[in-house]
């Protein structure tokens, strides 16, 4: 008996498992969208998770051909509603965290401290460095998110007591964070 192959693909951004002409997901990701935890890129138009506004690959701008499904894409079975919080207006503050920071200085020298609102105490830096001392600048150089203000504290002090007993495990944490935030498309 003659049997056909397959040529369908998963239309989830970067899942190649073959699957059935008369299907547009693998059975993993047609559970996750029926949750309402996947959607469609709205560049590619291939699936990908809903905590992200576009695919990985068009978030890079790598090339990727349209997605066309073989099928027509029924309605999901359940349909949530996102739920809403007061809480939820400043998304990137929330008041159970906290960052310990640490900057150089122009001149070489480290600066160590934690904060609830990370951008406005850089913003604050960096008007200071204008003011106060022209030519003066501030670069992070790494960043931790602790829980409380106590955990931010003690790390704080931590990162001070290295500062002075051992520069090179600063330099190591520093190089490693420079490292992660290459590789994520920041530096």
């Amino acid at each position: 008996m003659f049997r056909r192959k397959n040529k369908n693909v998963c239309g989830y951004w970067n899942c190649s498992k073959r699957i059935p002409d008369d299907q547009f997901l693998c059975a993993e990701h047609y559970e996750v969208w029926q949750d309402g935890l996947i959607d469609r890129c709205p560049k590619c138009t291939r699936f990908k998770d809903i905590a992200y506004q576009v695919c990985l690959d068009c978030y890079f701008g790598r090339p990727v051909a349209s997605y066309k499904p073989p099928v027509e894409i029924p309605a999901r079975e359940k349909e949530y509603k996102v739920a809403y919080s007061d809480a939820w207006i400043d998304g990137y503050h929330r008041p159970d965290r906290f960052f310990v920071y640490l900057l150089e200085v122009d001149d070489g020298t480290l600066y160590i401290g934690h904060t609830r609102d990370l951008s406005k105490q850089l913003s604050e830096y960096r008007k200071q460095g204008k003011s106060t001392n022209p030519g003066k600048t501030f670069k992070l150089q790494y960043v931790q998110i602790v829980a409380t203000e106590e955990a931010a504290e003690l790390r704080e002090s931590e990162l001070r007591r290295l500062i002075l007993t051992n520069p090179d495990q600063i330099q190591a944490m520093i190089s490693d964070f420079r490292s992660h935030m290459r590789k994520l498309g920041y530096g």
